[in-house]
């Protein structure tokens, strides 16, 4: 029997589904896909009906549209709930307890052995900006690519393939010198990376990068001056005439005479 019009529906906000089956070791798979577009109409009976898509058939087309941006605005309510909601937790307003003060974020307030380097943003999307946003034990809860962050905080545990040390092992922090600019060393066939240091991190007097290009050509700092300032990377390459830098920031090359030859 052909359905009624009181079965039928017709869609005011479009949606894709699938179909899955079980195969003979229990695991699911796919076994069609299907969208169901603006103004298409359905029976409720049939398997991609899905409640909450749909109004009455014969529903005016500026009744549907007037639904959808409803639907819309409802949804962006209750996304607009949840961050909030979310921020509030990191902030420390919600939940039992007091709020727990934050830590320190500068970076000389974190001992050296704990100091690393953020290769990548950390945080909440939708929360840049919010720099005074603290999360679990009152640390932050968003730290910038680049920044200097505490090894021990919860955020930066949980993304430890994104961060650099610091101090690189073996350097003696009383001699250190800060790489000013990240520091990409090619191979000897020019287009493999053999070393790449960070902005930011110390490295020793005696290191090769520092011996290529004198600890005096802006490059290098003592620990007590502003180490990865420079947003640039100098790109060191197998021969003196191939060093370039993006930040378009020259400098001299002091290969030994053997590696230039």
């Amino acid at each position: 029997m052909a359905a009624t019009t009181a079965e039928m529906m017709v869609c005011f906000e479009p949606y894709a589904g699938q179909f899955t089956a079980k195969n003979a070791d229990g695991e699911l798979y796919v076994v069609d896909n299907f969208n169901v577009r603006f103004g298409q109409r359905m029976s409720v009976t049939d398997p991609r009906y899905r409640a909450g898509h749909f109004l009455p058939d014969g529903t005016s087309e500026a009744e549907l549209r007037a639904e959808y941006q409803r639907a819309i605005t409802r949804e962006g309510a209750k996304g607009e709930v949840i961050m909030q909601r979310t921020l509030a937790e990191m902030r420390g307003e919600t939940g039992k307890g007091k709020k727990k003060p934050a830590v320190a974020i500068r970076p000389e307030d974190i001992p050296l052995k704990h100091r690393v380097i953020l290769l990548k943003r950390l945080g909440p999307i939708g929360a840049s900006g919010v720099m005074r946003l603290v999360g679990e034990n009152g640390e932050p809860a968003i730290v910038e690519k680049g920044a200097i962050a505490d090894a021990r905080w919860k955020i930066v545990k949980r993304n430890r393939q994104h961060t650099v040390p610091v101090l690189l092992p073996g350097v003696d922090p009383a001699t250190a010198l800060v790489v000013r600019e990240t520091l990409t060393q090619m191979g000897a066939d020019g287009g493999t990376t053999a070393r790449r240091v960070y902005a930011g991190q110390w490295i020793s007097p005696d290191d090769p990068l520092v011996e290529i290009h004198g600890a005096d050509n802006g490059l290098f700092s003592r620990p007590d001056g502003r180490p990865g300032d420079s947003p640039g990377e100098f790109i060191v390459v197998a021969r003196p005439d191939q060093v370039t830098s993006d930040s378009g920031s020259g400098g001299s090359s002091r290969y030994p005479r053997s590696m230039a030859d």
